[in-house]
Formats: structure tokens, C-alpha cells, sequence
């Protein structure tokens, strides 16, 4: 060789030397295969898969090495207990007005008796004589014949000043006290407080001993406590030709005896008495016409509240004969003085409630038992039907902790709401990538007892390019538990045959939207249940097999350089690439010259296109590596920019092969092996 090209070859070596320290350590690729005139190894280097893949934990290996990409989020979204389903009106009342109504009164009895003493200033004086004469004694009774009127005033009834009645009747008696025959009895029953006659009546004989009874009904009738018999007349033909025993304090017995007494207002004094009895359907108010049959409550109260414009002091008694606290039926006594009012409340929690028990009406019943008792007056009080009793019953923020029922066709929304996602490598990777068969999960637990379907609507967002696109999913069908207290857990997965998740992904998005509404019971009657611990919680899994067809993605590696001592009197020279490609693209090479001090990129050189790897059709995966040697003069720009530089970066464009329709995927154990050298032909002088 002359002694130039032998000084230039040594500035060469120089330069090599001065590099070389920064290459990477990597398996070397013999240079004795180019056989150049002169060549001097200037790069080697191995890249692996994951040195083009961002130092990420989201990345991850399968068992056959091809890498993907794992994306996990909590709560996408979820409903409480108390979001999905709003049954309970907080506040609600019901108002009852009891009125006094017809009241029972004690029966009583009384006797007056018409004598013949009494009898004896009517009668004729011959017949006076004779009784007198004959008075206590066995003798014949003479024939007699009283036509005056006279009245019998009856004592006054003490356990009433005035009634009016509503039901009832008075038995009306005569007696025939007299050893004789009676004749033509005529008499009238009078109410000497209103002077009104009640009843006449008119006997057309009686013997000796005798009785007749008659019945005045007292339905409607307003009756004073004080009562007189008027006896008009009645006459004997005697005892003749019989003796029989003669008393003058013997005559007619009269007498009337009140039965089955109910009035409705007066003055009297009140025995004690049930007032009402019955079991009343109070109706549990809902919000959205929900049929409920049973109840846990965890709180809130039941309120009862009585206001008495009764004269008399009340006894009343509640109870919840369908409801069950600690297994006992929650009763309450209460004692309600005339005039008065009281006000007290159930404490709903851990109250267990049956709203099924009407069978008319099997459903939001709250039967409630109530016993209202009039108690003893022990004096004449003033009193009428129209006397009531008002009572509210009302809820005050009632907390359900178990519901079963059917809550009706109701819809439900879910608020929009983003998540940001980190797929960094995604974003570093630029050109197309059209993803082969990326996958959601949706994995969730479901506590409520209710069918719910749910369309949501996710939208993919590249916040870069302002790309956004609708992932277009079927609606959700959420398996439910059928059994209270259990949880089903179940995963709905989106696909490329059931959405848009290739195209949404296809954006390499970096936001993900998601909004939505669906309905509970979509699928008509069905028995529902619910905890107020009960929840739907949805959790969002984005798995990605990085198998996908690519069109010019770029890829990037940068190693350090440093020639700036070196004098290289080169005009020009060649580099000799030699290429293992094992990855499954076809890959355009550029080698860049860097100045990381400005950020600049002093030079760009295009190394040329390797063919990609052999792959199998089937599967996508690299079967054999391709092996290509490429030439590529430079010039003395780029060996000055060389001395400046401080990095060289690799660039590489990458395409799927086969026109782009076979998805291809990156296994960890893919490389590229790279040997650079200089080469310069011999220079003859």
C-alpha cells in the first residue's frame, strides 16, 4: 500500500478505537464476510424485543412468549343500594278519624203497680164498702168498672238524664195481680220529660195471675229518664158465686225492662266499652309504584299521633300483627285523657315488616291492629257519635335494609364519566397499527335480586389527534343472584365479534368515556330483592396480545458515540451493514447522527429495506430470521458530523409483509442483529 492510504487507514483505527468503548456490548457479528478491500467494524449491535419496548409493567409475557399488554380498572362503574333503586317515600302520613259512634248502655229495669186501694176513690161507693169490708179476707169480689184516667209516675232512671237511641227495645208487662177476671185493660207508656206518649195499649182481658207482654222498639227515639204509666180503664164481673181472697194492695202490675240499649249522643254516665276494633290497611307510600311484600328496616320511626275531642278518657292499644322485632310483635298501650292528646312513634330498626298480608291486596299493606276503648265516666257526661278521635300515622326517614317485592320497570342512568389509560407504548409507536384481537373484560359482582340490561356507551379518545371512537357493544344482561344473600360474579367480554374494539383501538387512545342507562325488570314481573349493603360493581380489563398489522411504524434505538478527537482526512468512504432481522416486518433502516447538548439531528443516512422474517401464515410467528448485507456510501458531511455527534439512533420503519392483511405478533425472544462498518476501496497513487 502507499503511505497515504496507510496514514488514512490508522486515522480509521484511531476512530474505532475511540467509539468502540461506546457500542453495545452485544454477541459480534464477523466482519469477514464482506470481504471489503478494507473494512473496520464501526457498530455492532443485538436489539431485543424489549429494548423497543418502553420500560413498562403494563407489558407482560405469555407462557409462549408473545407479549401483551394488561390494563386493569377498578370501579368503571357501580350502583349502591340507595342509587339504583329509591323505594321508600321518607315521609308519609295517613290520617284515620274514629268516630264515637253508638255506645252501649246499661239495662235496666221498673215496676209500678196500680192497686185496687189506689183504685178505690174511681169506683162506686157500694163497691168501695164491700172491699173494705171484705179487705184481707176470703170473700166474693164485687163486680166493678174504673173509666178515669189516672197517671203512675215512675222513678227517674239515674244512669241517663237524656238518650237517643239507636237501637233497643223496652219489654212492656202486665200483670194481673187480682183473684178476678180483668176487662178492656187500656193504657199508655208516656215520656213525661219530652211529653210525648210512647206506646197504648189496649188488653181485651186478663184472668186472675195472668200476664201480657208488648214490645216498643226505641230505634230513632230521643227518651228523658223519666217514664209514667196513664190507665184509662178496666172493669170485673167479680168472683160470684166464688169466694176468693180479697187484698186492696193487689191490682194491675205494670212494668218495662230495656234490652240490647245502643244510643248515639245524650247524657249519661258511660260504662266501659269497646269503641272500635278492627285491623286497619295503612298503605306504605313508594316512589315509583313498587309492589313490596316484605321489609327489613335498618331505621327511621313510625309515628301515631291521637287527638280525643271525647268527653270520656280512652284506652287505645296498637299492634303490628304483621311485623316482628327481636321476635316479638311491637305493641303499644296508650291511656288518652278527655279532651286530650298523645303522640308516640315504633322504632323501625331491625323491625322485620310482612306487606303481604291483605289477600285482596298482597302487597305495601301495613296492617296496624287498633283497640280503642271508652273507659268508665264514673259521672253524667254529654256526649254524641259525632265525638271523634283523629290519628296520623306517618314514617319519618325510613331505611329499608332488605326489600323483596317487584320494584317495577324503572331506568337508571349511569353518569359520564373518562379514565385516563396508560399505554405508553402505544403512543411511542408511531404509524398505523390495526390491532388483531384486543379484549375487555368486564368483571363484575352483582348483589341485587333484579334483573338489570345496561347499553353503555364507551369512546375511545386520542387527545392528541382528537380522534374519538364509539365502541359500539351489546347491551349487558347482569346475572343476578335468586336467592337473598348471595353475590354472583360474572365477566362479560368484548371482542372483535360483538363491537368496534379493533377500530377503537385503533386510535391508541388515552381517554376512555363511558356513560349509559338500561332498566331493572326489563324482562317483565319478576320477584326483586335488595340490601341496602347490595351493590353492582363493574371492574374494566383491557387486554392486548400485541399481534397486529403495522404500516410504517417507526421503532427507534440510540446508542452513544463520541469521534470529536479524531482527525479523519477521509473524503469519502462506504459503510457495510450486515442485518439479522428476526422480527416479522419488513424494516427500512436510517442511522441517525445526534447532538444531545441542542437536541438536534446533525445527519440522517438510509441504510435501505431487509426483508422481514420468515413467518408461519397461521399463527403470525416468526419461524426463521432474515439475513441481508447492505451498502451505503457517505461523504465527508457525514463523517465531519460525526466528529460533532454524541449518539447515533437507529430508526426503523416497519410494515406487516404480504400486503398488510396477516396480523403478525412480537414475542419477547424477537431481535435485530446490526454490524455497521467502514469500508474504503484501495487508492492506488
Amino acid at each position: 500500500m502507499g503511505n497515504s492510504l496507510r496514514k488514512d487507514i490508522i486515522v480509521i483505527l484511531i476512530l474505532i478505537l475511540g467509539i468502540s468503548a461506546c457500542r453495545k456490548d452485544f454477541e459480534k457479528i464477523s466482519t469477514s464476510r464482506w470481504n471489503p478491500e478494507i473494512t473496520l467494524p464501526f457498530i455492532q449491535t443485538e436489539i431485543q424485543l424489549r429494548d423497543i419496548i418502553p420500560d413498562d409493567s403494563s407489558i407482560n409475557t405469555r407462557p409462549d412468549s408473545l407479549l401483551y399488554f394488561a390494563y386493569h380498572q377498578d370501579s368503571v362503574f357501580s350502583f349502591a343500594a340507595d342509587s339504583l333503586i329509591d323505594m321508600f317515600d321518607n315521609d308519609f302520613d295517613t290520617s284515620y278519624n274514629f268516630s264515637l259512634g253508638e255506645l252501649s248502655i246499661d239495662t235496666f229495669d221498673i215496676q209500678a203497680t196500680y192497686s185496687m186501694s189506689d183504685a178505690l176513690p174511681y169506683l162506686d161507693q157500694a163497691v168501695r164498702d164491700t172491699l173494705l169490708a171484705y179487705d184481707k179476707t176470703e170473700n166474693i169480689f164485687p163486680p166493678f168498672s174504673f173509666s178515669t184516667p189516672i197517671t203512675i209516675e215512675l222513678q227517674p232512671i239515674d244512669l241517663y238524664r237524656n238518650l237517643t237511641f239507636s237501637n233497643g227495645f223496652l219489654i212492656i208487662t202486665v200483670n194481673n195481680g187480682l183473684p178476678v177476671k180483668v176487662n178492656d185493660i187500656r193504657f199508655s207508656l208516656k215520656d213525661m220529660g219530652n211529653n210525648i206518649t210512647l206506646k197504648t195499649i189496649n188488653i181485651e182481658s186478663l184472668d186472675a195471675g195472668e200476664n201480657f207482654s208488648d214490645t216498643l222498639f226505641l230505634r230513632g227515639l230521643s227518651l228523658s229518664n223519666r217514664f209514667s204509666f196513664q190507665v184509662t180503664n178496666f172493669n170485673s164481673e167479680g168472683s160470684f158465686p166464688d169466694s176468693v181472697f180479697i187484698d186492696l194492695e193487689k191490682g194491675l202490675d205494670f212494668s218495662f225492662s230495656a234490652k240490647n240499649l245502643r244510643v248515639i249522643g245524650g247524657t249519661a254516665i258511660l260504662p266501659q266499652q269497646i269503641m272500635y276494633s278492627e285491623i286497619l290497611a295503612v298503605n306504605f307510600s313508594t316512589v315509583n309504584n313498587e309492589k313490596l311484600y316484605n321489609v327489613i328496616f335498618s331505621g327511621g320511626n313510625f309515628q301515631y299521633d291521637f287527638n280525643s275531642e271525647l268527653p270520656v278518657r280512652i284506652y287505645a292499644e296498637l299492634k303490628l300483627p304483621s311485623a316482628l322485632v327481636n321476635g316479638v310483635i311491637p305493641t303499644a298501650d296508650i291511656v288518652i285523657p278527655a279532651f286530650d292528646t298523645y303522640n308516640g312513634s315504633w322504632n323501625l330498626e331491625n323491625m322485620r315488616l310482612d306487606l303481604s298480608s291483605d289477600t285482596t291486596h298482597p302487597f305495601n299493606k301495613f296492617p296496624i291492629e287498633i283497640n280503642i276503648v271508652v273507659m268508665p265516666s264514673g259521672e253524667m257526661i254529654e256526649f254524641d257519635s259525632a265525638n271523634k278521635v283523629h290519628t296520623l300515622f306517618s314514617s319519618k326517614n325510613v331505611k329499608p335494609s332488605y326489600a323483596e317485592g317487584f320494584f317495577g320497570k324503572q331506568e337508571i342512568d349511569i353518569d359520564t364519566d373518562t379514565i385516563a389509560v396508560e399505554m405508553d407504548f402505544l403512543q411511542q409507536l408511531q404509524g398505523e397499527i390495526i390491532l388483531d384481537n384486543p379484549v375487555f373484560k368486564l368483571s363484575y359482582y352483582n348483589g341485587f335480586g333484579i334483573p338489570i340490561i345496561l347499553k353503555t356507551d364507551f369512546k375511545a379518545v386520542n387527545s392528541s389527534t382528537n380522534d374519538i371512537v364509539s365502541l359500539d357493544m351489546d347491551s349487558i344482561r347482569f346475572v343476578y343472584p335468586e336467592t337473598p344473600g348471595n353475590v354472583e360474579y360474572s365477566t362479560v367480554q368484548i371482542d372483535k365479534t360483538n363491537s368496534q374494539i379493533v377500530d377503537f383501538m385503533a386510535i391508541r387512545p388515552d381517554i376512555i368515556s363511558f356513560s349509559g342507562g338500561g332498566f331493572i325488570n326489563y324482562n317483565n314481573d319478576t320477584l326483586n330483592f335488595v340490601y341496602d349493603t347490595s351493590s353492582l360493581n363493574a371492574a374494566l380489563d383491557v387486554i392486548i396480545p400485541l399481534k397486529f398489522v403495522a404500516s410504517n411504524l417507526n421503532l427507534s434505538d440510540t446508542l452513544p458515540l463520541d469521534a470529536s478527537n479524531s482527525d479523519i482526512p477521509l473524503n469519502k468512504a462506504a459503510l457495510k451493514v450486515l442485518v439479522t432481522n428476526g422480527f416479522p416486518f419488513e424494516t427500512h433502516l436510517f442511522l441517525q447522527l445526534g447532538d444531545s447538548l441542542n437536541g438536534e439531528i446533525l445527519n440522517t443516512l438510509d441504510l435501505g429495506t431487509v426483508l422481514p422474517a420468515v413467518i408461519n401464515e397461521n399463527t403470525g410467528r416468526v419461524v426463521s430470521p432474515h439475513i441481508d448485507s447492505l451498502t451505503v456510501n457517505i461523504d465527508k458531511t457525514f463523517i465531519d458530523d460525526l466528529k460533532i455527534a454524541d449518539r447515533g439512533i437507529f430508526l426503523a420503519k416497519l410494515s406487516t409483509a404480504h400486503n398488510n392483511n396477516v396480523a403478525v405478533g412480537l414475542y419477547s425472544d424477537y431481535k435485530i442483529k446490526v454490524a455497521v462498518g467502514f469500508t474504503a476501496a484501495v487508492v492506488k497513487p
